[in-house]
């Protein structure tokens, strides 16, 4: 209509390619990553201090006989320096590597969209913009655990660095009244170290929460495969028999004992539509409820272990030619007829406009159980209509 308000945002293609809840996942780690990063360098550097709190006798005999501040910051700073660069290209080493070896598993770096991606969105890689990084990362850390180690070098009192010798891992070790440097970045450490203990209990007990989260369905014998037929090699018309052709042949594999079908799968997504209720004043235009639709094989439930709440499960008789049914989750009964018994109720999907065509509708012969079909960390919508795949069904 004229007067419909339609907004839109645009963004590069990459970045309408990149799930956002994906992209929150690696922020995290990064993070965690990070703090790991600054933690190890205060450990290091508190090494570094102590080492040169051991040798403070040597660098007080070093100024005596006439070395330089430069000269001795230089010696110092090189030893720390050094030390990193090597850990550093170790780590470098290790990543190239490891990378290597990282398969992840189908799609895991793909965004949540029925459609698919247009492209692997990224994979991992080791090429000249990570060694960049790695080598730009390893001269930064070298540098920033180098230098307090080389400047306590040079602060300190030559006549009494002498007297004191070894003592003077004393002097500069942990005091309550007098705090050290050493003693400030055992502070750090302790804080980082904390820090990354509560995340990770964090994360840990979210993720025991997202695994004894009920999902509906039986999870421990079922197995899963994706395909998408292309409408062009199997049109609308064909697709009944072709599916048949293709749950007959998955049914006689050894082992399996019943298989079925449908357009999604539980924590994976499911195709979409909109409800019509017969008796009810219609939607306008694009504010009718979506709903889950689902275009099952007869044996779908009793596959996938849903429970049959109330009514009947499809039969291998409702098929082609005979009248429509639907069966609903209890989510669906609960939100569209909260006060009356939903079988028997007719209902339409998709274009208001096939509302009155009564072979259109299909009529609801049970209820089942509630299966999470968006990822966990979506909102979920329980709504669920599910219709035998010889009746509404195409390819994909």
């Amino acid at each position: 209509a004229p007067e419909e308000r339609v907004s839109a945002s645009a963004a590069t293609l990459n970045e309408a390619r990149a799930d956002r809840a994906v992209k929150r996942s690696l922020l995290v780690l990064m993070g965690a990553v990070g703090l790991l990063h600054l933690l190890a360098c205060a450990n290091v550097v508190n090494l570094l201090l102590g080492r040169a709190a051991s040798k403070r006798r040597d660098s007080a005999v070093r100024l005596a006989l006439g070395s330089s501040d430069k000269r001795l910051f230089g010696h110092v700073f090189g030893e720390g320096f050094a030390m990193a660069v090597l850990g550093g290209a170790a780590g470098i080493a290790f990543a190239a590597l490891a990378t290597g070896l990282v398969t992840p598993p189908t799609n895991v770096w793909a965004p949540r969209s029925f459609y698919g991606s247009l492209a692997p969105f990224d994979t991992p890689a080791f090429g000249l913009f990570e060694l960049g990084f790695g080598v730009c990362l390893t001269i930064l850390t070298a540098v920033i655990v180098a230098i307090p180690p080389a400047l306590s070098a040079i602060r300190l009192d030559v006549s009494s660095g002498i007297r004191a010798g070894s003592r003077g891992l004393a002097v500069d070790g942990l005091s309550l009244k007098r705090p050290s440097a050493r003693g400030v970045l055992v502070g750090v450490e302790a804080a980082f170290a904390m820090l990354l203990v509560v995340a990770a209990g964090l994360l840990i007990e979210s993720f025991e929460r997202m695994r004894r989260a009920g999902r509906g369905v039986e999870t421990e014998t079922v197995v899963a495969l994706s395909g998408a037929p292309s409408e062009a090699h199997v049109p609308a018309s064909a697709a009944p028999a072709f599916v048949t052709r293709l749950l007959d042949a998955a049914s006689n594999v050894p082992g399996v004992i019943s298989a079925t079908v449908d357009g999604g799968a539980p924590l994976s997504g499911s195709a979409r539509s909109t409800l019509h209720i017969a008796g009810r004043e219609s939607a306008p235009e694009g504010q009718a409820p979506s709903v889950l639709r689902h275009y099952v094989g007869p044996d779908h439930f009793k596959t996938l272990g849903i429970p049959l709440r109330v009514g009947r499960a499809f039969l291998e008789t409702d098929g082609e030619g005979s009248p429509r049914v639907t069966v609903i989750s209890e989510g669906a009964a609960r939100r569209f007829w909260p006060n009356q018994d939903p079988l028997g109720q007719r209902v339409w999907f998709g274009s208001p406009g096939s509302v009155s065509s009564l072979e259109q509708s299909a009529v609801i012969v049970g209820v089942v159980g509630d299966v999470v079909y968006s990822p966990l960390d979506q909102t979920q919508n329980f709504a669920s209509f599910y219709t035998p795949y010889a009746q509404f069904t195409y390819a994909s």
